[in-house]
């Protein structure tokens, strides 16, 4: 049993202490660090995967066909063809993002121990040995929700007239809410603490539920800081959203934290 495992354990018996003053101030004097870095990969990332599948869908079915194909998708979002589509592309997109999480969040480690990182940094776990339990632990979670919501969904477009369809929607939102912030450590406690997908997610199930109401009201400050960048001419908010990865880190070292000369300080080091 490792580390983290052991320090699992010793959570569950005995909870942890997590004070929102000081995590929310640890948060913000990393993401200083990281902001301008973090929020240019993501403004880079998004730019290109929408010039890449436009030019891409533009090629195939020309552009009269995609303008067309948007203009009625309302009328074909209810289809069961489309919503397991939409589903599979969910799963998939999910897990191809998962390494992409895990190498900002190492950004944000790195800059916290003062060490060195560049773009390439946020690409690492691609080619790492994390992989299969960074997709793992995504494909586990995203089917989870996104297969209840599309149920819903279904149960809603066949049977229309249902006294029970608000009660759908409302176990269809909870689901959608709840699931996220409970695996909200899962990516962390891969890199981290180097423990299986499924371990994580249940890790990340037990750190959420033993200090519930602190993240709950961390997630909504950060969401709410984050969201500020909006009014920067749109283009801002590429730089406050880095503030949530932070955020994820440092209630995880709180949580956690790390063994001294842990593993994933020579990671950090010996990648560049």
């Amino acid at each position: 049993m490792n580390f983290t495992a052991n320090k699992l354990q010793e959570i569950k018996q005995y909870g942890y202490p997590l004070d929102f003053g000081q995590v929310f101030g640890q948060a913000f004097e990393n993401y200083k660090k990281v902001a301008l870095i973090v929020g240019s990969i993501i403004l880079v990332l998004i730019i290109a995967f929408t010039v890449l599948v436009g030019g891409l869908a533009g090629i195939v079915f020309g552009i009269g066909s995609v303008t067309e194909f948007l203009t009625d998708y309302s009328l074909q979002s209810n289809t069961t063809i489309l919503l397991l589509v939409n589903l599979v592309a969910s799963v998939i997109g999910a897990a191809l993002i998962s390494p992409l999480t895990a190498g900002l969040l190492k950004i944000t480690h790195l800059a916290e121990s003062n060490k060195e990182f560049t773009f390439s940094t946020a690409f690492d776990y691609y080619k790492s040995s994390y992989l299969k339990d960074l997709f793992l632990s995504t494909i586990i979670i995203t089917l989870f929700s996104a297969v209840f919501s599309t149920t819903l969904t279904l149960i809603e477009l066949y049977f229309p007239g249902s006294e029970f369809n608000w009660i759908l929607k409302l176990f269809s939102i909870l689901i959608g809410l709840f699931t996220p912030l409970f695996t909200f450590l899962t990516i962390p406690l891969i890199i981290f603490g180097e423990i299986a997908a499924v371990d994580a997610i249940k890790g990340s199930m037990l750190l959420v539920r033993k200090n519930f109401w602190v993240i709950v009201f961390l997630i909504i400050v950060g969401g709410i800081f984050s969201l500020i960048g909006i009014f920067g001419f749109c283009l801002g908010i590429f730089f406050t959203l880095p503030f949530i990865y932070s955020l994820e880190y440092i209630i995880y070292r709180n949580a956690i934290d790390f063994q001294e000369e842990s593993e994933i300080d020579e990671i950090g080091t010996s990648a560049f």
